[in-house]
């Protein structure tokens, strides 16, 4: 079989090549080479204390929605008690960081809908799915509800910074 050349097929003396290129690379096993998701990012805190904080890659201000100073009316389509009693829990909780805007209030009743609903579920003595988890896991981060994310979340500081750039006008 070492003399016969077929079509796409190399082949040498030391016949290590008796099988097509593509065949050669799928026959080897495939190595893990780590997580196939990328690594959160670090705290700003932790980079300065590790001595790698950059000033050109420092997070840039993102829009700023009015913060809400009254309590705001709770929606009516909260699904159960168990949602309603959220809201009330956490509204002035968020006030009371300045993290609470106009723009955030469907997301935080849809967190307390979803709140409301798994604890239903597991009162029913039944699991929620991993979606509903899922969801409610990404708007707890989002608000900064959990302890690793609370370091994400930024306060609104109220101030405008200053134009480094207004004392050369033109």
């Amino acid at each position: 079989m070492a003399g016969i050349k077929r079509p796409g097929h190399l082949v040498s003396r030391e016949n290590k090549f008796d099988k097509p290129p593509l065949a050669r690379i799928f026959a080897q096993p495939f190595e893990k080479k780590g997580s196939s998701m990328p690594k959160p990012r670090k705290p700003e805190s932790l980079k300065l204390v590790s001595g790698t904080a950059r000033n050109d890659r420092t997070v840039t201000e993102s829009v700023k929605f009015p913060l809400v100073v009254d309590m705001p009316v709770m929606p009516d389509w909260l699904p159960n008690a168990y949602a309603v009693n959220e809201w009330n829990r956490l509204v002035p909780l968020l006030m009371a960081n300045k993290l609470l805007t106009e723009g955030g209030l469907s997301a935080l009743a849809v967190l307390c809908s979803l709140h409301g609903k798994i604890v239903q579920l597991y009162a029913a003595g039944e699991c929620p799915t991993g979606h509903l988890s899922a969801q409610y896991r990404n708007l707890i981060n989002d608000f900064g509800l959990t302890p690793v994310s609370q370091s994400k979340v930024k306060a609104f500081a109220g101030t405008e910074k200053e134009n480094p750039f207004a004392k050369h006008k033109r």
